[in-house]
């Protein structure tokens, strides 16, 4: 799986970037894209995979040595245990299988609220500020509006987005999707927000990242 640092081109994070200047452009909204590898460390889980890997190690062991001491095979699975929690922990695809989708769910929901919150996007002057989040391992996508947006756009325009968004990184195509809902959300901004002639641009404009 691709890191968040390179999901995207030098090319397509700067096409990004005037992607937000555009939406925000035409009106009094500020939108922030991020990209991160994952939204939470599901220790637990990557720890289930090293023990059933070490489990069936374990058995392998005895079948080809059925006159091993108890001594060796406790070496054998402590070793084992360590080189496969080393393995497992850098390849998450081993034991990413394991965490329950609502778990996912409820965990990017809170990496987006954070993110929300680290952005400053809940500063923004008319409460206009949008998080548009991918979170590459879950395989998620969490857009949050403030309270401004709330309460004159509906759930399910932005649901909508969302779904656009997550059938686009699905069918291989996260840029366009991106910047679909970017465009999206500016036309959005701009109906409901219109530039002032006061106003500033109150946030980056870049794609963040995080691990």
């Amino acid at each position: 799986m691709k890191k968040a640092e390179d999901f995207f081109t030098a090319e397509q994070k700067e096409q990004i970037r005037q992607a937000v200047v555009r939406a925000e452009a035409r009106s009094a909204g500020e939108i922030v894209p991020v990209v991160v590898d994952q939204s939470g460390h599901y220790m637990q889980f990557a720890l289930t995979g090293a023990i059933f890997f070490t489990f069936f190690v374990a058995v392998i062991s005895m079948a080809l040595r059925p006159r091993g001491t108890v001594p060796e095979i406790l070496l054998i699975e402590f070793f084992t245990f360590w080189a496969a929690f080393f393995l497992v922990q850098r390849v998450t695809r081993l034991w990413s299988w394991l965490v329950p989708e609502a778990l996912k769910e409820r965990v990017v929901r809170r990496r987006a609220e954070e993110a929300f919150y680290a952005h400053r996007l809940h500063e923004t002057r008319e409460k206009s500020g949008v998080l548009i989040l991918l979170s590459l391992m879950e395989h998620r996508v969490q857009l949050l509006a403030d309270a401004g947006i709330h309460q004159r756009v509906s759930a399910e325009t932005w649901e909508k987005l969302v779904q656009q968004i997550a059938s686009g990184v699905k069918e291989g195509r996260p840029f366009e999707a991106l910047q679909g809902a970017i465009d999206a959300c500016g036309q959005l901004l701009a109906e409901h927000f219109p530039k002032r002639p006061d106003d500033t641009d109150e946030l980056p404009n870049q794609l963040q990242v995080g691990e």
